[in-house]
């Protein structure tokens, strides 16, 4: 919840200072309407042929206004209502999803000129608590572990259609430790609806590469879940 009230008042990602390198995603997440641009850092001493997790930016066309922001983490954050004033573009709601579900939404229902500014010079109440996630110098980015998205998942059709045929129909909950290289180097099944299929879903598992994760300006390790469903959706 942190996380979301920090992106609602501060909703631009502070990005690691450095160069980052910059590619256009079409139709990111299926969307057909905006611009999406990935920006993935240049991290120091991590060659560059090492796949970073990337920040998706995406932008309105035409006039190009930011309109989504896609973290790493999980984090979507919208910036919608978009009002001109003054010269500027106004997002007058920002709505925090986190793996999906709203975790926070501002709306301003009305944006005007200020002329009294008198209340700014009034001294806090003696009991007034200052709110530590509203600090304009946190950052919940850099702070946060920025998991590396996936790049590589083999086919589930090579597992032999006799043992296939033979098991029963349901989904497996797969726990995957990725190095700093994005490799899997540990596969542990937490759900089974087919056990006999184990041992071939955990070599499958060991298959798979990810992006980097990042915190901060340096590699790190992370955890993934990843479910597969046996039931005909999962390819």
């Amino acid at each position: 919840m942190v996380v979301a009230e920090m992106a609602v008042f501060s909703p631009f990602p502070k990005l690691i200072a450095g160069s980052h390198r910059v590619s256009l995603e079409p139709n990111y997440q299926g969307i057909t309407n905006l611009d999406c641009i990935a920006v993935e850092p240049e991290l120091p001493n991590v060659p560059a042929d090492i796949p970073i997790a990337v920040t998706t930016y995406c932008l309105a066309r035409g006039n190009h206004l930011l309109r989504r922001i896609y973290l790493p983490n999980q984090t979507q954050i919208n910036l919608d209502d978009i009002a001109p004033f003054n010269g500027h573009y106004i997002p007058r709601t920002i709505t925090v999803l986190q793996g999906g579900q709203v975790a926070g939404r501002m709306h301003v229902a009305t944006i005007e000129p200020a002329t009294d500014f008198s209340a700014l010079e009034q001294s806090a109440p003696t009991d007034a608590k200052h709110y530590a996630p509203r600090r304009q110098d946190a950052s919940y980015i850099m702070g946060s572990t920025m998991p590396g998205q996936l790049v590589y998942r083999p086919s589930t059709h090579d597992k032999t259609q006799s043992i296939f045929d033979a098991t029963p129909m349901g989904t497996m909950q797969l726990q995957l430790q990725i190095n700093t290289a994005g490799a899997v180097t540990d596969v542990q099944i937490l759900h089974s609806a087919n056990p006999t299929l184990n041992p071939w879903a955990i070599q499958w598992g060991k298959k798979l590469r990810f992006r980097s994760a990042y915190q901060g300006d340096h590699l790190v390790p992370f955890t993934v879940y990843y479910t597969l469903d046996f039931g005909g959706k999962d390819d």
